[in-house]
């Protein structure tokens, strides 16, 4: 079963297939506000269907893509959404 991280930055929320602690992802990322790891794709799937109805392509393709990405991947939008807006 294959597992990825969600990181919430002031840019967007990312999705990535490494593993870190809220330190290394400060490092890597300095605008990095909060991060939910070890997610299972199924469980992310649902999370981000429910939360954010407006992503685009749909999260389940997002997740696809991002499971076949050697990089992180920045999750897209279809519009501007209010917690984006405010980086959350």
């Amino acid at each position: 079963m294959s597992y990825l991280s969600l990181i919430y930055r002031q840019q967007g929320m990312c999705l990535s297939k490494r593993h870190l602690s809220w330190q290394e992802w400060q490092i890597i990322y300095p605008d990095y506000i909060s991060s939910l790891d070890n997610w299972s794709c199924e469980d992310l799937t649902d999370f981000l269907q429910e939360e954010y109805p407006d992503l685009s392509p749909d999260a389940a393709t997002q997740i696809a893509f991002a499971l076949n990405n050697n990089t992180d991947y920045l999750l897209t939008f279809k519009k501007s959404s209010p917690r984006q807006e405010l980086n959350l």
